[in-house]
């Protein structure tokens, strides 16, 4: 689903399509960057702006991408250095381009295909995206825009003063209106706001409304993240008493699985020692969060569902390492909003993207969920892969089958593999199936490596 936000600047329209995006889950889109860009390229090249053969030949040069909160320029984040007064007064000869804005148009349909995003700009329902499925045009008072951008600018640094700001804007509102190629104005179909008097949480609650309208079959919004209460089953993970806790029981549940399974391991020092962390691992058997937990050596969180609590020793020992009970197999929303709450106290978390235990070893295919809770969440992504656990409890043995430590490598002999730290806006900028495939191959990865020190 393509949302569009078009209108003049200083209307609020970045601020509100990164918000909109974010309640919604899409991605978004910030056209004007991507013409600001070409815009710094064309100047750091000394290229003619009205030589349509120079920008054509200049396009071929640029490697434009736009990972969440940067704009990347041949590898080069110039997120800042498109904002200055010298990149916006040369802006206009690019917008009006032909050459670049055929290039832009195509780059952003390709970019949003298959795609839901949230894109602003000053043509995206009229040109762009045509058919998108809901429309907005936003605008605001003159004075009042231009009093936003000093206060932006200012708070950068940049020396200006509001009279040249509303000088400026008034050239290039008229300018933008009047162009022969892609003229500013709203689509017929658009719903038009006015942010004079509203705060950006009004405009980008009557957005949502308006969006959510027009898709009844889509899954409901995450509710927000609750803040921290006494009650929380896991306040007690940031006690003093707790950390001891684990360490006491670190020690024998470590001797224990060495001695059982001769557990082999490697990668440790992958895992971040502070912060948020979100592991996601292949899943092989009931051992699985006991294992990486002793691996990652901090106390993890993980998912479990909440029928695995009935039997009263498992129970505790699932709740002790920090078990949440959920109603269903697999990340749904409810474990999305869970996750998102630990991760963001600070807290590494384990999921299993597959959504179950494997029924034969091999790996399945990533439930799109994770895709979404990465999209929520900038906390670093940690591949794991285990390799033997499923020979020591497969899905239908009652009870785990042991290989110990004096015995040779057997079907009861585990190993992990931590993988290095991914980044995970990269993961969130990317269209879903590409995203989880390339996931899937990460944790597949960790997984031979682990099988090939188990075999050692």
């Amino acid at each position: 689903m393509i949302v569009t936000i078009d209108g003049p600047a200083g209307a609020g329209k970045s601020s509100a399509a990164r918000m909109l995006a974010q309640r919604l889950g899409f991605d978004f889109l910030d056209t004007g960057a991507m013409y600001r860009a070409v815009t710094l390229a064309a100047l750091r090249a000394n290229c003619d702006l009205a030589d349509q053969n120079a920008l054509a030949g200049l396009l071929e040069t640029i490697h434009l991408d736009m990972p969440p909160g940067r704009v990347m320029l041949n590898g080069e984040n110039i997120a800042d250095a498109i904002r200055t007064p010298a990149v916006t007064a040369a802006s206009g000869p690019i917008a009006s381009s032909p050459v670049v804005r055929t290039r832009l148009v195509d780059w952003q349909r390709k970019i949003a295909d298959g795609r839901d995003f949230v894109c602003e700009g000053r043509d995206q329902g009229t040109i762009v995206f045509p058919h998108a499925l809901c429309k907005f045009f936003l605008v605001a008072d003159p004075l009042e825009r231009a009093r936003r951008r000093h206060r932006e600018l200012t708070q950068r640094g940049d020396a200006i003063t509001l009279e040249e700001i509303v000088k400026s804007q008034e050239e290039r509102d008229a300018r933008d209106a009047a162009r022969d190629i892609a003229p500013m104005v709203p689509a017929p179909d658009a719903i038009q706001l006015d942010s004079t008097q509203l705060t950006l949480d009004e405009v980008v609650a009557r957005m949502e409304q308006e969006v959510r309208a027009r898709q009844p079959n889509r899954a409901p919004p995450l509710p927000p993240v609750a803040p921290i209460s006494p009650g929380d089953p896991l306040a007690r993970m940031d006690t003093a008493w707790f950390k001891a806790w684990h360490e006491c029981l670190y020690l024998p549940y470590h001797l224990l699985f060495t001695l059982a399974f001769s557990i082999r391991k490697q990668g440790m020092r992958n895992m971040p020692w502070t912060g948020p962390a979100l592991l996601i691992s292949n899943h092989q058997s009931y051992l699985d969060p006991l294992i990486v937990g002793l691996v990652a050596r901090r106390p993890l969180v993980y998912l479990a569902r909440r029928t695995l609590f009935r039997n009263p020793y498992f129970g505790w020992m699932i709740r002790s390492m920090n078990a949440v009970p959920i109603d269903q197999e697999g990340i749904g929303l409810d474990g999305i909003r869970t996750i998102l709450v630990q991760l963001q106290r600070g807290r590494p978390v384990l999921v299993f993207p597959e959504g179950r235990r494997t029924d034969d070893g091999a790996m399945l295919p990533l439930k799109p969920g994770v895709h979404l809770l990465i999209k929520r969440t900038q906390a670093p992504i940690v591949p794991v892969g285990i390799a033997g656990a499923y020979g020591a409890w497969p899905i239908w043995r009652k009870y785990p089958w042991p290989a110990p430590l004096f015995l040779p490598a057997g079907p009861g002999t585990i190993s992990v593999s931590l993988g290095k730290p991914l980044d995970a806006s990269r993961y969130a900028a990317m269209p879903r199936e590409e995203a989880l495939q390339e996931l899937f191959d990460k944790i597949h990865t960790e997984q031979q490596r682990a099988e090939n020190i188990r075999r050692k």
